[in-house]
This record gives structure tokens, C-alpha cells and sequence, in this order.
């Protein structure tokens, strides 16, 4: 089981007038789950929006049992513009994923072999914030692999100190990383190659770091020293919102399975991402498995 830790929340396309489920946790889980894979999200969410949302994951395929309704706090919104495929949000207020308390999530439900997800936003100081730090524990008592994905909005935080703390105390028990260009700025004005190599010296637990760079495509890094580079499929672009969470999904299952190498991985997940982003909002363009398949096939020829 793949578990993700975070946020589901509504994305406000003023623009086109729409609003869609998204956040960060639910892509993931939605992506895991159209590729085939078993994924249960873990979130507090606002009552007035519970069922819809709730309605909406469950049709996804994703286990929706570990979702709290809040009878206090809202569900959180983001309030997201378009500009050349680029999304711009506005810092949202403290809301229902905020106050996920250690007593509401199921830790027995962990097992050997399962992963637990979660990006810097539920870092911040907070009570999801120490639910976290306990989920975390129980999964890598039970064998079970921790994926981190740094994401980082420095506007959600209140001290630059203390977000940097906050994120090496995650990577020193993360197995899978994800972190953009920009996200690794804050580390050190050193080379992009210097400061993951840092990572990998620093945490003894980390295999495998995924870097995106927009445009430029990704790379995969593993602790051996290897560096693999991904295709760049020229797609048209209408919406970048949760790219980055559909190709980290992708990657973290097909980790799991032996069957495929890691520049396999990384085309694959590039072209779920590239997908992705020919439709309006995170979790309307998920590709299944046997559409990443047809793509490649038809991109290659």
C-alpha cells in the first residue's frame, strides 16, 4: 500500500472559472491508483466539502478510510492562475489538514513494503506536524519505505531556520526524494550535483534522488553515483498543476517493481508528467498505465 500524508484540497481556476479537486496527496494517491497500483490517503478535510471529495477519490480508486471530517475547520483552497504553464497560488490559511492529531491516523495499518508520502508542507508547526513524525515512525518500524517530496513554498513559512531544519530532519529518513531546481537553492549556492551528493552523504536511508527542472526534463540520481536523464517530449502544455506529484507517483511505484530500470523509470514518469499537463487541473489528466505505454510507443516511432 502506498499511503500519502497531506493535503486534499480545492484549486480555484479564476480564469477559467472552475474548481477541482487537487492537493498535493490526492495526486499522488490518484496517480498511483490509475496506474494500478493501491493507495490510501491520510487528511483532515472541512465538512462542507467532505462528501463531494470524498465521492470523488473513492471513484479514483483511492482508499479513502483515514480521511477525517472536520466540523471546524475548512477544507483548504488555492487560488491558482495560468500564466504560460505556469501556476501561481496564493498562500492559503491554516485549514482542516492542519490539525490531523496522532490519534486519528491508523498506524497499525502499516506494514513491510508499503510507503509513506508526504511533501515540506506538513512540516510546518502545526499538529499534523508531530502525526507526521509518529506516522513516519510506525512505517519504518513495520520495513516500510518513507518518500519525501520537498515542494517547497518558502511563503508558507514563517523562518527560513527553521524550514531547513524541519526538511533535513525528513531527508535523514527519506528512501525516494523529489526536489525541483528551486528547492535546492535554499540548501547552498554550490552546484545542483554538489548539493544532492550532500544529501546522500547526509542520510544513509536515501536511494534514490529525483530532480525536476521544468522545461529542461528530469534526472534521476542514485546513491552509487549514477545519473540518468530523461526524454523531452515537446506536448502542448495547458496546466502545470500537480506535474511534479504525477511524476513522482509514477516513479515511487515503479520503484517498487524490479521489473523496470531506473531509465525506465525516469521516461516513463516524464511522460505520465507530460500527459498530465495537456488538461485542466491535477487529477483530470492522469494517464493509465496502458496510455504512458501507447504515448511512448507513438513519441518513439
Amino acid at each position: 500500500m502506498f499511503y500519502s500524508l497531506g493535503e486534499a484540497l480545492i484549486d480555484i481556476f479564476e480564469k477559467e472559472g472552475q474548481e477541482l479537486l487537487g492537493g498535493t496527496s490526492a495526486n499522488f494517491c490518484a496517480t498511483i491508483s490509475k496506474l494500478g497500483g493501491n493507495a490510501s490517503i491520510i487528511t483532515k478535510i472541512g465538512k462542507a466539502d467532505s462528501g463531494k471529495i470524498i465521492k470523488e477519490l473513492t471513484s479514483l480508486g483511492v482508499n479513502t478510510s483515514q480521511i477525517i471530517v472536520d466540523p471546524i475547520h475548512p477544507t483548504g483552497k488555492v487560488i491558482i492562475s495560468s500564466v504560460n504553464g505556469n501556476s501561481l497560488c496564493e498562500r492559503r490559511k491554516l485549514c482542516a489538514d492542519c490539525y490531523i492529531s496522532e490519534e486519528e491516523i491508523d498506524v497499525n495499518s502499516f506494514s513491510c513494503g508499503d510507503v509513506l508520502h508526504f511533501c515540506s508542507f506538513v512540516l510546518r508547526e502545526c499538529s499534523t506536524k508531530y502525526s507526521l513524525q509518529k506516522a513516519i515512525d510506525s512505517m519504518l518500524s513495520k520495513g516500510g519505505k518513507i518518500a519525501f517530496d520537498i515542494n517547497l513554498r518558502l511563503r508558507q513559512w514563517e523562518n527560513i531556520t527553521e524550514c531547513k531544519v524541519a526538511i533535513n530532519t525528513a531527508l535523514a529518513r527519506t528512501h525516494y526524494l523529489k526536489a525541483s531546481e528551486e528547492d535546492l537553492w535554499l540548501f547552498s549556492n554550490k552546484s545542483l550535483e554538489e548539493i544532492i551528493s550532500s544529501f546522500f552523504a547526509f542520510s544513509q536511508t536515501l536511494s534514490v534522488v529525483i530532480l525536476t527542472k521544468g522545461e529542461k526534463g528530469s534526472e534521476l540520481y542514485t546513491r552509487d553515483g549514477e545519473v540518468f536523464y530523461s526524454r523531452r517530449y515537446d506536448t502542448p502544455v495547458v496546466d502545470t498543476t500537480g506535474a511534479g506529484d504525477c511524476l513522482f507517483a509514477t516513479a515511487v511505484l515503479l520503484l517498487s517493481k524490479p521489473i523496470y530500470n531506473y531509465q525506465e523509470i525516469l521516461d516513463i514518469s516524464t511522460a505520465a508528467s507530460a500527459i498530465q499537463m495537456q488538461k485542466l487541473g491535477s487529477l483530470e489528466g492522469i494517464p493509465s498505465m496502458e496510455q504512458i505505454e501507447e504515448f511512448l510507443e507513438n513519441y518513439i516511432q
